[in-house]
């Protein structure tokens, strides 16, 4: 179990009367914590590309396998318009090769997408 403790003085006539406190169990603030820093550690070292948007396509998450893949280290991009940063050829956007789920707002396919001005074809997943 992991508790925090604090603990006050109260002063009263140049000397301490009564220390008033508290004490708080912090265990599963712990546990989420060590998830969350799993998790992170996890994004940062697989070897797929990772980004992440908001549903303003501004990029929130984009991992070292993502900067090696793309070009761009993750500063230059996070906040930015996803859109601008990766282009995508192709009718419609897309050339898509397998299952577009819309119920779901999923997309899978085969992208033509241009990381610093390179065109590649990228098995990509989309989650909206």
């Amino acid at each position: 179990m992991d508790l925090c403790i604090r603990a006050s003085p109260d002063w009263f006539g140049g000397g301490v009367t009564t220390i008033v406190g508290a004490i708080q169990d912090i265990t599963e603030r712990k546990r989420v914590e060590e998830k969350l820093a799993y998790q992170a550690n996890l994004l940062a070292n697989v070897n797929d590309a990772i980004i992440a948007s908001d549903a303003e396509y501004r990029l929130t998450a984009w991992n070292s396998a993502a900067e090696a893949l793309y070009g761009w280290k993750a500063e230059e991009v996070l906040g930015r318009n996803g859109l601008e940063i990766i282009q995508i050829n192709g009718p419609g956007g897309c050339r898509v090769r397998a299952a577009d789920d819309s119920r779901n707002r999923r997309w899978r396919g085969e992208a033509t997408q241009v990381p610093q001005g390179r065109n590649t074809p990228f098995l990509s997943r989309f989650h909206l």
